[in-house]
């Protein structure tokens, strides 16, 4: 399996009510995020934070191909 950093966009929400000074400081954040690979395809790129010996997988996160800016290769995780 490989074993990746992805540099992403993600985008913003403010729950509840806000007054118009915090809503217009509301802006996209930088994020990277490490993990293994589950899949990629046109969509989106699938990663766990952790797995296991008995073949299960932990924290899952999906990010959207279109807010992937850098996938960089850290190696290949022997599991």
């Amino acid at each position: 399996m490989k074993l990746v950093a992805i540099e992403w966009i993600d985008s913003c929400h403010l729950p509840g009510w806000v007054g118009k000074e915090e809503a217009e400081e509301a802006g996209i954040s930088e994020c990277t995020s490490v993990g293994l690979i589950i899949r990629k395809d046109k969509k989106e790129v699938v990663i766990a934070q952790s797995y296991s010996d008995t073949g299960n997988y932990a924290e899952i996160t999906s990010i959207p191909v279109c807010s992937v800016v850098k996938i960089t290769d850290i190696g290949e995780a022997y599991v």
